[in-house]
């Protein structure tokens, strides 16, 4: 059973039964949940059952939906205390909320940020509170045998053991606990299960109840007895908590009456402690006793197995689906890069990228201008990973814009420059442009502080003048740019490369350094742009041999045919 329930909105308080697989929401008569008001998309969203969860997914509305006050896109796990908002309109999603009546148990999560019990420092004294019975849950201590004979128990036990291993998901583990306990301890209360996060805070993940009172007032909690269990390992029972004076202060405890409190810590493989289990009743004839304590502390352990289990899985599925999305972000990136080479008459052109991960920060293109030049592209965004990655494609998009507004190439890298400035991304890139005019075979380079392009004539290397480059793009956005003009002679050769070319590195922790470079570059004086860079990158790779490439790689060349 499932219902949402009108948390802002004009009929706030109604709850609303999910009874179908699919359930719209949306300004539409036919939806099934209809929220009217202009803001609200006819179709908005949608709440989808698949058999053993619920998800939510945006239908492409023009507001969007926001989950927990995030923006979503495709499908998200709903789970309980969820808050889904459309437009001015928020919903509570409960997925295990029923009716108290007749015994029945009232069961809520508590997602971090919308409900959590407080924990209520007892006293600023040292000593620990009174305490009946503990139990060491280390696993390797011999005084965890739990002593229960009674049939109703054990077969308790062995219900909690197989709901436990079969728990793959956190949000199934935890329920399953408590729910299990309270079927072992009739006379309990309230039920807490409190988990570590990554800063070391507890905070509630799973809350139980048999009290008919509203969250608010049954949310205090004791720490005294779970900083102790936590800091012993150990857990504890205190059998009458309502006399003990440790408590006397203690408002989490008085204002319920409670008599009898169970805690025991959660451990990890490496009995670490993770979080705690607390049980306590306001019974005063059904007090807690030693054996329930060895049954507490006998589901803890096992609850540690699973949820250490059930966390392991989440990562898995975590990593899955980054793997996924980086899969996607590779095929998208490839998609911007050029999948043609310029076809010019007494041409020839090679390009090679290599990121070293699954996404780069490397850069190059080919753009036809407007007057029939050709302009040649090589970047280099500093950093690596998915920030590069989008820098690199708002780079492509914004090049050719400022190349083909302008007729000067200086200008186009100014104009280009200021538009990456203003972004104000403390991100800069290296860039160097060569446009080509086959009517004159002249090459105007200009070099936004990347590695100089090497120019192969006649068996010689020359490279264009440092003194050109200007400030890498993204660093000042008053930087002014200078322009080289270089006449190609028939079997001359340009070379375009990002450092991570030069800087690759092999198992002797060598470079493959500049020099190497121009020596490569030298004993392929005549041949082709193709020939050569197949040259290249064959001699790069027996160079790094089987170590990783540290750097993104890119390499473009062309040259002008001999007569």
């Amino acid at each position: 059973m499932a219902f949402l329930t009108v948390v802002n909105g004009p009929k706030g308080g109604q709850q609303i039964e999910l009874k179908l697989a699919r359930s719209i929401l949306g300004r539409h008569p036919s939806c099934q949940i209809v929220i009217d008001a202009n803001a609200v998309s006819r179709h908005h969203a949608q709440i989808i059952w698949n058999g053993s969860k619920f998800m939510i997914e945006d239908m492409n509305s023009r507001n969007g939906t926001f989950l927990n006050d995030r923006l979503i896109s495709g499908r998200h796990l709903l789970r309980d205390g969820d808050l889904i908002k459309v437009c001015e309109f928020v919903f509570r999603f409960d997925h295990r909320l029923a009716t108290l009546a007749d015994g029945k148990r009232q069961a809520e999560q508590l997602s971090t940020g919308f409900v959590t019990a407080e924990l209520v420092d007892d006293s600023a004294a040292d000593e620990v509170p009174t305490i009946s019975s503990r139990i060491g849950v280390s696993q390797k201590s011999s005084t965890l045998m739990p002593l229960i004979t009674a049939e109703k128990r054990l077969h308790a036990l062995i219900e909690i053991s197989q709901a436990l291993g079969k728990a793959l998901v956190l949000d199934e583990v935890l329920p399953n606990v408590l729910d299990s306990l309270f079927q072992v301890f009739v006379q309990a209360e309230r039920g807490f299960i409190f988990l570590r996060e990554q800063d070391g805070s507890l905070t509630t993940r799973w809350y139980l109840t048999r009290r008919p009172q509203g969250l608010p007032d049954d949310l205090r909690v004791s720490r005294t007895i779970i900083n102790h269990a936590l800091e012993k390992k150990e857990a504890i029972l205190s059998a009458d908590a309502a006399n003990d004076q440790r408590f006397d202060l203690s408002q989490s405890l008085a204002s319920f009456n409670i008599h009898s409190i169970m805690c025991a810590p959660i451990m990890d493989s490496d009995e670490h402690p993770i979080g705690c289990i607390q049980i306590d009743t306001f019974s005063q004839t059904a007090r807690f006793k030693e054996a329930d304590l060895e049954v507490l502390a006998t589901v803890a352990m096992q609850a540690g197995i699973a949820i250490e289990n059930a966390r392991l899985l989440e990562e898995v599925l975590e990593q899955r689906e980054l793997q996924r999305d980086l899969e996607l972000a590779h095929e998208v990136q490839h998609a911007i890069l050029p999948r043609i080479q310029p076809q010019l008459s007494g041409y020839e052109f090679f390009d090679f990228y290599q990121p070293a991960h699954h996404i780069g920060g490397d850069y190059f293109d080919y753009v036809q201008l407007p007057d029939g030049r050709v302009a040649v592209l090589v970047a280099d965004v500093v950093g690596h990973g998915i920030t590069a990655a989008l820098l690199m494609a708002k780079i492509s998009s914004e090049v050719r814009f400022a190349l083909a507004s302008h007729r000067e190439t200086k200008q186009a890298m100014e104009a280009l420059n200021i538009s990456i400035s203003n972004l104000s991304l403390d991100r800069f890139i290296t860039l160097v442009v060569a446009v080509i005019d086959t009517s004159l075979h002249q090459v105007t380079f200009v070099n936004a502080g990347h590695n100089p392009p090497l120019i192969l004539r006649n068996g010689d290397i020359q490279q264009v003048p440092l003194d050109i480059s200007g400030l890498p793009i993204g660093i000042s956005a008053t930087s002014e740019y200078a322009e080289y003009d270089c006449i190609l002679e028939p079997g001359d050769l340009v070379l375009m490369y990002t450092d991570g070319l030069t800087e690759c590195v092999n198992r002797k922790n060598e470079m493959y350094d500049l020099k190497r470079l121009k020596n490569l570059l030298v004993s392929q004086n005549g041949q082709s742009a193709n020939q050569v860079g197949e040259s290249l990158v064959a001699d790069m790779k027996r160079f790094v041999g089987d170590r990783s490439f540290i750097d993104d790689i890119c390499i473009v060349c062309f040259n002008r045919s001999a007569p």
